[in-house]
Protein backbone atom coordinates (compact mmCIF):
# COMPACT_ATOMS: atom_id res chain seq x y z
CA UNK A 1 0.00 0.00 0.00
CA UNK A 2 1.23 3.27 -1.00
CA UNK A 3 2.14 5.99 1.57
CA UNK A 4 1.32 9.84 0.93
CA UNK A 5 3.86 12.38 2.22
CA UNK A 6 3.70 16.01 3.07
CA UNK A 7 6.63 16.95 1.86
CA UNK A 8 7.24 20.99 1.69
CA UNK A 9 10.46 20.62 -0.71
CA UNK A 10 11.83 23.57 0.29
CA UNK A 11 15.31 22.68 -0.58
CA UNK A 12 15.56 19.75 1.96
CA UNK A 13 17.14 17.06 -0.70
CA UNK A 14 17.86 15.13 2.25
CA UNK A 15 14.40 14.28 3.88
CA UNK A 16 13.05 13.63 0.28
CA UNK A 17 16.34 10.73 -0.27
CA UNK A 18 15.22 9.21 3.39
CA UNK A 19 11.84 8.80 2.47
CA UNK A 20 12.91 7.09 -0.70
CA UNK A 21 14.73 4.49 1.62
CA UNK A 22 12.58 4.14 4.27
CA UNK A 23 9.29 3.70 2.11
CA UNK A 24 10.19 3.74 -1.80
CA UNK A 25 6.55 3.26 -2.73
CA UNK A 26 6.11 6.95 -1.17
CA UNK A 27 3.49 9.21 -2.81
CA UNK A 28 5.48 12.54 -2.98
CA UNK A 29 3.37 15.70 -2.43
CA UNK A 30 5.22 19.17 -2.98
CA UNK A 31 3.18 22.04 -0.50
CA UNK A 32 1.11 24.23 -1.96
CA UNK A 33 0.82 26.98 0.38
CA UNK A 34 4.06 29.14 -1.35
CA UNK A 35 1.70 28.44 -5.12
CA UNK A 36 -1.69 29.21 -4.03
CA UNK A 37 -1.23 32.42 -6.93
CA UNK A 38 -2.00 28.90 -9.33
CA UNK A 39 -5.25 28.71 -7.23
CA UNK A 40 -7.65 27.08 -10.29
CA UNK A 41 -5.09 24.62 -10.34
CA UNK A 42 -5.07 23.75 -6.79
CA UNK A 43 -9.13 23.83 -6.33
CA UNK A 44 -9.49 21.92 -9.59
CA UNK A 45 -12.74 19.46 -9.35
CA UNK A 46 -10.31 16.55 -10.59
CA UNK A 47 -6.81 15.22 -12.09
CA UNK A 48 -8.67 16.62 -15.53
CA UNK A 49 -9.53 19.84 -14.42
CA UNK A 50 -6.39 20.49 -12.91
CA UNK A 51 -4.29 19.71 -16.16
CA UNK A 52 -6.50 21.80 -17.84
CA UNK A 53 -5.86 25.02 -15.42
CA UNK A 54 -2.26 23.86 -15.54
CA UNK A 55 -1.54 24.04 -19.22
CA UNK A 56 -3.75 27.18 -19.54
CA UNK A 57 -1.82 29.02 -16.75
CA UNK A 58 1.82 27.71 -18.74
CA UNK A 59 -0.43 29.33 -22.00
CA UNK A 60 -1.53 32.75 -20.54
CA UNK A 61 1.91 33.51 -18.05
CA UNK A 62 4.92 32.10 -20.39
CA UNK A 63 5.62 35.23 -22.12
CA UNK A 64 4.85 37.96 -19.49
CA UNK A 65 6.14 36.15 -16.51
CA UNK A 66 8.36 33.52 -17.24
CA UNK A 67 9.27 32.96 -13.21
CA UNK A 68 5.91 32.32 -12.60
CA UNK A 69 5.55 29.51 -15.08
CA UNK A 70 8.96 28.31 -13.31
CA UNK A 71 7.95 28.09 -10.29
CA UNK A 72 4.46 25.96 -11.25
CA UNK A 73 7.18 23.37 -13.37
CA UNK A 74 9.54 23.33 -10.38
CA UNK A 75 6.79 20.74 -8.60
CA UNK A 76 5.44 18.97 -11.79
CA UNK A 77 3.20 16.33 -11.32
CA UNK A 78 4.03 15.84 -7.96
CA UNK A 79 1.83 18.87 -7.40
CA UNK A 80 -1.10 16.79 -8.07
CA UNK A 81 0.14 13.94 -5.96
CA UNK A 82 -3.48 15.36 -3.45
CA UNK A 83 -6.06 14.23 -6.24
CA UNK A 84 -5.35 10.38 -6.11
CA UNK A 85 -6.51 10.73 -2.73
CA UNK A 86 -10.01 10.75 -1.26
CA UNK A 87 -11.17 14.38 -1.70
CA UNK A 88 -12.11 14.58 1.99
CA UNK A 89 -8.21 13.92 2.58
CA UNK A 90 -7.01 17.13 -0.24
CA UNK A 91 -6.93 20.52 2.13
CA UNK A 92 -4.83 18.01 4.60
CA UNK A 93 -2.25 16.33 1.89
CA UNK A 94 -1.54 19.55 -0.25
CA UNK A 95 -0.12 21.69 2.65
CA UNK A 96 2.08 20.59 5.87
CA UNK A 97 1.53 24.52 7.45
CA UNK A 98 -1.30 25.70 9.64
CA UNK A 99 -1.00 29.01 7.30
CA UNK A 100 -3.20 27.67 4.94
CA UNK A 101 -6.32 29.22 7.74
CA UNK A 102 -4.39 32.81 7.03
CA UNK A 103 -5.12 31.70 3.03
CA UNK A 104 -8.42 31.25 3.87
CA UNK A 105 -9.29 33.89 5.76
CA UNK A 106 -7.50 35.96 2.86
CA UNK A 107 -9.62 34.54 0.33
CA UNK A 108 -12.78 35.06 2.76
CA UNK A 109 -11.86 38.78 2.63
CA UNK A 110 -10.98 39.80 -0.88
CA UNK A 111 -13.28 37.17 -2.58
CA UNK A 112 -15.75 40.40 -4.13
CA UNK A 113 -12.40 41.62 -5.54
CA UNK A 114 -10.81 38.22 -6.92
CA UNK A 115 -12.71 38.64 -10.75
CA UNK A 116 -11.77 36.79 -13.66
CA UNK A 117 -12.01 39.92 -16.09
CA UNK A 118 -9.24 41.58 -13.21
CA UNK A 119 -6.69 38.86 -13.41
CA UNK A 120 -7.13 39.21 -17.81
CA UNK A 121 -7.12 42.77 -17.31
CA UNK A 122 -3.39 42.37 -15.19
CA UNK A 123 -2.23 39.79 -18.09
CA UNK A 124 -3.09 42.55 -20.80
CA UNK A 125 -1.45 45.05 -19.01
CA UNK A 126 1.97 42.91 -18.63
CA UNK A 127 1.79 42.21 -22.41
CA UNK A 128 1.55 45.45 -23.32
CA UNK A 129 4.19 46.64 -21.08
CA UNK A 130 6.95 44.01 -21.08
CA UNK A 131 9.34 46.18 -19.16
CA UNK A 132 7.12 45.15 -16.15
CA UNK A 133 8.32 42.28 -14.65
CA UNK A 134 8.04 40.63 -10.84
CA UNK A 135 10.93 41.60 -9.10
CA UNK A 136 11.76 38.60 -6.97
CA UNK A 137 13.22 38.78 -3.75
CA UNK A 138 14.37 37.77 -0.40
CA UNK A 139 14.13 40.78 1.87
CA UNK A 140 11.29 40.90 3.74
CA UNK A 141 10.77 44.61 3.37
CA UNK A 142 10.70 45.26 -0.35
CA UNK A 143 12.35 48.69 0.26
CA UNK A 144 15.26 46.71 1.41
CA UNK A 145 15.49 45.71 -2.49
CA UNK A 146 18.08 47.62 -4.41
CA UNK A 147 16.11 46.70 -7.92
CA UNK A 148 12.43 47.83 -6.50
CA UNK A 149 14.55 51.07 -5.07
CA UNK A 150 16.19 51.64 -8.04
CA UNK A 151 12.50 51.22 -10.13
CA UNK A 152 10.84 53.45 -7.80
CA UNK A 153 13.73 56.45 -8.72
CA UNK A 154 13.63 56.01 -12.16
CA UNK A 155 9.96 56.98 -12.52
CA UNK A 156 11.26 60.27 -11.19
CA UNK A 157 7.87 60.14 -8.76
CA UNK A 158 8.26 61.74 -5.22
CA UNK A 159 4.54 60.59 -4.21
CA UNK A 160 3.84 56.73 -4.31
CA UNK A 161 0.76 54.60 -3.66
CA UNK A 162 1.33 51.05 -2.21
CA UNK A 163 0.16 48.04 -1.43
CA UNK A 164 0.88 44.63 0.60
CA UNK A 165 -0.14 41.29 1.44
CA UNK A 166 -0.29 42.33 4.96
CA UNK A 167 -0.93 45.55 6.78
CA UNK A 168 1.83 44.91 9.65
CA UNK A 169 4.18 43.58 7.53
CA UNK A 170 4.15 43.60 3.74
CA UNK A 171 2.44 47.14 3.64
CA UNK A 172 3.76 49.01 6.84
CA UNK A 173 7.81 48.23 6.56
CA UNK A 174 8.74 49.47 2.82
CA UNK A 175 5.76 52.23 3.67
CA UNK A 176 7.41 53.55 6.51
CA UNK A 177 10.83 52.80 5.10
CA UNK A 178 9.92 54.83 1.87
CA UNK A 179 9.05 57.88 4.04
CA UNK A 180 12.40 57.32 5.96
CA UNK A 181 13.97 58.06 2.29
CA UNK A 182 12.14 60.87 1.61
CA UNK A 183 8.98 59.96 -0.12
CA UNK A 184 5.13 60.91 0.24
CA UNK A 185 3.63 57.55 0.92
CA UNK A 186 -0.33 56.30 0.54
CA UNK A 187 -1.07 53.45 2.00
CA UNK A 188 -4.02 51.67 0.34
CA UNK A 189 -5.23 49.60 2.83
CA UNK A 190 -7.95 48.17 0.68
CA UNK A 191 -5.06 46.52 -1.35
CA UNK A 192 -4.07 44.52 1.71
CA UNK A 193 -6.07 41.81 4.47
CA UNK A 194 -4.93 40.42 7.97
CA UNK A 195 -6.66 38.15 9.67
CA UNK A 196 -6.30 40.33 12.88
CA UNK A 197 -8.14 43.62 13.95
CA UNK A 198 -4.98 44.22 16.42
CA UNK A 199 -2.55 43.42 13.89
CA UNK A 200 -4.79 46.54 11.34
CA UNK A 201 -5.20 48.67 14.28
CA UNK A 202 -1.42 48.46 15.37
CA UNK A 203 -0.09 48.80 11.56
CA UNK A 204 -2.09 51.72 11.10
CA UNK A 205 -0.56 53.46 14.44
CA UNK A 206 2.88 52.81 13.03
CA UNK A 207 2.20 54.07 9.87
CA UNK A 208 0.53 57.27 10.89
CA UNK A 209 3.74 57.63 13.23
CA UNK A 210 5.80 57.55 10.54
CA UNK A 211 4.31 59.93 8.45
CA UNK A 212 2.70 57.99 5.76
CA UNK A 213 -0.97 58.94 4.63
CA UNK A 214 -3.46 56.39 5.27
CA UNK A 215 -6.12 56.09 2.16
CA UNK A 216 -7.83 53.12 -0.02
CA UNK A 217 -7.42 52.48 -3.57
CA UNK A 218 -10.66 53.64 -4.72
CA UNK A 219 -10.36 57.04 -2.83
CA UNK A 220 -6.90 57.69 -4.04
CA UNK A 221 -7.58 57.21 -8.01
CA UNK A 222 -10.92 58.99 -7.30
CA UNK A 223 -8.96 62.21 -6.02
CA UNK A 224 -6.56 61.99 -9.23
CA UNK A 225 -9.54 61.98 -11.65
CA UNK A 226 -10.23 65.32 -9.77
CA UNK A 227 -13.28 66.57 -11.91
CA UNK A 228 -16.35 64.43 -12.92
CA UNK A 229 -16.46 66.63 -15.65
CA UNK A 230 -13.33 65.18 -17.34
CA UNK A 231 -13.82 63.71 -20.67
CA UNK A 232 -12.38 60.42 -19.02
CA UNK A 233 -14.57 60.25 -16.18
CA UNK A 234 -17.30 57.69 -17.99
CA UNK A 235 -14.55 55.19 -18.77
CA UNK A 236 -12.83 55.66 -15.59
CA UNK A 237 -15.77 54.91 -13.36
CA UNK A 238 -16.44 51.53 -15.75
CA UNK A 239 -13.17 50.34 -14.79
CA UNK A 240 -13.39 51.41 -11.32
CA UNK A 241 -16.79 48.64 -11.76
CA UNK A 242 -17.61 49.26 -8.11
CA UNK A 243 -21.61 49.55 -6.48
CA UNK A 244 -20.68 53.29 -5.74
CA UNK A 245 -18.69 54.52 -8.53
CA UNK A 246 -21.58 52.72 -10.92
CA UNK A 247 -24.37 55.35 -9.45
CA UNK A 248 -21.30 58.12 -10.11
CA UNK A 249 -21.25 56.97 -13.47
CA UNK A 250 -25.30 56.89 -13.90
CA UNK A 251 -25.46 60.43 -12.28
CA UNK A 252 -22.77 61.90 -14.60
CA UNK A 253 -23.82 60.06 -17.84
CA UNK A 254 -27.32 60.93 -17.11
CA UNK A 255 -26.33 64.26 -16.86
CA UNK A 256 -24.84 64.60 -19.93
CA UNK A 257 -27.84 63.43 -21.81
CA UNK A 258 -29.88 65.49 -20.22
Amino acid sequence: MGLSLRDSREGDAGLRRAVGLVWPRAAIQWCWVHKLHFHRIVYAADIDAARVAYTAFERTWAKCCPSAVSSLREGGDELLTFLAFPKVQWKTLRTTTTIERLHEEFRRRVKARCRAKTRRKIATVLRQHPALAAIERSFINAWDEPRIRDAVTRTGRQKLLIGGITPHVWLAFPAMSAVADGYDLYALLDASATWSDLLRLTAIEQMRQAGVTITSGSAAVVEMLHNNASPIAGEFYAALDLPATRYILQITQGGKSA
